[in-house]
């Protein structure tokens, strides 16, 4: 194994695992040096190498002068978005004189329920831990949320919709509005569209039901009739698809509503290709993923909403979006956007002379009301008593050749 391949594998061992930015950064630096180099250590296999270098991470980076710690708990578009923050915010004094470090949890669990309260669980023992950003979606922010509330540990959750989260704890603050919300704007979409007869579908979780429920009301509000209406599970059964597919072309909809995220959506299109070929689709914000940036082709025509424009006005947004394409050669997301906020968020809190978990939450607690809100490259961020925010929704069609802001009243 070449020294190269090594430090690279050693890098993303040591993030992947919890390893804080940095600790990773260094390694790989001693890891690129040449042989000749204090850091080197001459072995006969490159195999066994790397696992002394593991080993050697451990105290390493342990023994750094330690400045305050933010876990990242969040999916990858969100992590690289917190790295950005993070780099910074050390590239202008850091916290104090002190670096600001990340604890990275693995990317792949932030978006499980069950995985999430691991991860909570974790990161609430951790004492260099003041504050949490995560999780990314409603279901494993709210199970999360229940260790934080008890260990007393704050925590922004960039993108969770559930209305159940207003009520997880006083350690808790999101950035997107909850999903009564956004039904009111879907509703809303609905009619601007002129559709009379809708079909729902809704991912069966917090998420999923929250929205179908507030949906369902906003609709009946209107006058809205929905002519069908199924559930589905995430990673469930395909053979169901053309089933359901029968079944809503059956009911002739107007259009369908999909609340839930894009995998089943790209499956139920499929079917309902040959049976509804023109049936138009407004999916809620679950469509705003890297997912369906990346695969237009299987998602075109398709109306989400979303939260944030990434390609929308101001000069530090803009700075993000140039940042980001060179960095991954795709378009910024939400999550990537309001990860890096968040975690802007809590240094401007660090900052401030914040360092014990319970300052960071009545930092947080007075922003907008006893402090000014916070410029995010998002655009302004103010909590309520429930550590809510209000922002506007948005709305994005996907084209062949992007995907672009639909202009609403």
């Amino acid at each position: 194994m070449r020294d190269g391949e090594v430090a690279a594998r050693t890098d993303r061992l040591v993030r992947g695992h919890g390893g804080s930015a940095s600790c990773g950064t260094t390694l790989g630096r001693a890891l690129s040096a040449p042989r000749s180099s204090t850091y080197t250590l001459r072995m006969p296999d490159g195999s066994r190498r790397l696992v002394l270098l593991l080993l050697l991470a451990a105290t390493a980076c342990g023994g750094e002068s330690r400045g305050p710690t933010i876990g990242i708990a969040v999916d990858s578009d969100g992590r690289i978005g917190a790295e950005y923050a993070a780099a910074d915010v050390n590239a202008t004094g850091g916290i104090g004189g002190d670096s600001l470090r990340l604890r990275l949890m693995p990317t792949r669990d932030a978006t499980r329920a069950q995985m999430s309260i691991g991860i909570a669980d974790s990161l609430a023992a951790d004492a260099s831990v003041v504050a949490v950003v995560g999780h990314s979606n409603s279901a494993a922010s709210l199970a999360a949320s229940q260790i934080y509330n008890e260990r007393r540990l704050p925590h922004i959750a960039p993108n969770t919709t559930a209305p159940l989260f207003s009520a997880a704890g006083p350690y808790s603050f999101r950035l997107v509005p909850d999903d009564r919300r956004q039904a009111a704007f879907m509703a809303a979409e609905v009619a601007r569209a002129g559709a009379r007869r809708v079909a729902i579908a809704f991912v069966n979780d917090d998420y999923g039901r929250g929205l179908q429920g507030a949906l369902r009301t906003d609709l009946a509000r209107r006058g809205t009739a929905v002519v069908y209406e199924t559930p589905y599970l995430e990673r469930g059964d395909s053979g169901r698809v053309a089933t359901v597919a029968r079944a809503m072309a059956a009911a002739r909809p107007d259009l369908l509503l999909w609340l839930g995220r894009p995998d089943q959506l790209d499956l139920m299109r499929r079917a309902l290709a040959p049976l509804l070929p023109s049936l138009p689709v407004l999916a809620s914000d679950g469509l705003d993923v890297s997912r369906v940036y990346a695969q237009r082709d299987r998602y075109q025509s398709v109306r989400f909403v979303r939260f944030v424009d990434p390609e929308g006005p101001g000069e530090a947004l803009a700075a993000f979006r140039t940042r980001f394409r060179a960095g991954t050669r795709r378009e910024p997301t939400t999550d990537a956007v309001l990860s890096y906020d968040a975690t802007m968020l809590l240094a401007a809190a660090l900052r401030d002379g914040a360092r014990t978990r319970e300052e960071v939450r009545a930092w947080l607690a007075g922003v907008g009301t006893t402090r000014p809100a916070y410029q995010g490259i998002s655009g302004p961020i103010a909590f309520d008593s429930a550590g809510d925010v209000v922002r506007p929704h948005r709305l994005a069609e996907v084209h062949a050749d992007g995907v672009r802001a639909v202009s609403v009243p």
